[in-house]
């Protein structure tokens, strides 16, 4: 095995011997998340010094794994068209295709990064007053902001859960609410800070965020959770994991199951419709409800 360190990756050279004949594949990654494009640039040059030396030794190099990390929401801090671009040149560059070399890759985070939003709801809350203090600590009499309250928010999911992402993968979450724009965009914001249910003092969502004023049992929400939360999370404290519901665009859906029913903008209800779930498969066939087959009405 060849392993080769740099401040951005780590190589490997993978051997599988059969008795007719021997693969050897090379592989990086640069870390989940990373957001230096130049980074895939470097390890993939990396990776043909590594490539080089197995022909030198008289290895027939067949494969390069390029990892993962690549970003799949729209807020990520660097572009996944970015990255792509930035592989494409230094693949072209270092493996062209005439070489032969199979290229492949783990996009698992692009996939499910912007797949999956997180729904929690706040268990309970706290009003925390703030002392009104000066630069050197002497109290004040002018009034300022630093008189309103603050509050902290206790979600029934945290660092020890939905949320390990904070901890483990460097994630930067958003809250959001089910209040509309206007609304919430007129309302008064306080300090306020989000936690998980635990009794840990590590477990805490954001530390300072401007809230509106929410009450117990109200619900918040936060945006592509599918990379490394649910995947990671633990029932640590007796918390249970959150339940996944699965839901498509129904254009989509039909896309995928053109025969379920073959005109659903037409008025009716179908009751025939897959159930999506983990691991259902799109090959198999479905059939519609009978007296739907020509109509159905998405709710």
């Amino acid at each position: 095995m060849f392993c080769m360190f740099s401040n951005f990756t780590m190589i490997h050279a993978g051997f599988t011997k059969s008795l007719q004949s021997l693969h050897i594949s090379l592989s990086f990654h640069v870390g989940s998340g990373c957001e230096e494009p130049e980074a895939f640039s470097v390890a993939i040059q990396q990776a043909r010094v590594v490539f080089d030396q197995g022909l030198d030794l008289g290895f027939p190099m067949t494969l390069l794994d390029i990892g993962g990390g690549f970003p799949g929401h729209e807020a990520a801090p660097v572009k996944f068209e970015t990255v792509a671009k930035t592989v494409d040149m230094a693949l072209d560059r270092y493996f062209p295709s005439e070489e032969g070399v199979e290229i492949i890759s783990e996009p698992g985070r692009y996939f499910v990064a912007s797949a999956f939003t997180l729904g929690v709801n706040i268990i309970a809350k706290r009003v925390v007053s703030r002392d009104q203090q000066g630069e050197n600590g002497e109290l004040i009499d002018q009034p300022s902001l630093s008189e309103e309250p603050a509050i902290m928010y206790y979600v029934n999911d945290g660092v020890y859960g939905s949320f390990n992402c904070l901890l483990y993968d460097h994630a930067e979450v958003s809250v959001n609410t089910l209040k509309n724009a206007d609304e919430d965009d007129d309302e008064f914001k306080y300090e306020s800070s989000v936690w998980g249910p635990t009794c840990d003092g590590l477990d805490c969502i954001l530390k300072s965020v401007p809230m509106g004023m929410h009450d117990v049992g109200e619900w918040l929400y936060f945006r592509d959770m599918g990379a490394y939360t649910v995947s990671a999370a633990s029932t640590f404290n007796g918390m249970p994991a959150p339940t996944r519901t699965y839901m498509c665009d129904a254009d989509l859906w039909y896309e995928v199951y053109p025969n379920v029913c073959k005109s659903y903008h037409k008025a009716g209800v179908c009751k025939g419709l897959p159930k999506m779930k983990a691991g259902h498969s799109l090959q198999e066939e479905w059939s519609p409800a009978p007296g739907c087959a020509e109509s159905f009405v998405c709710n």
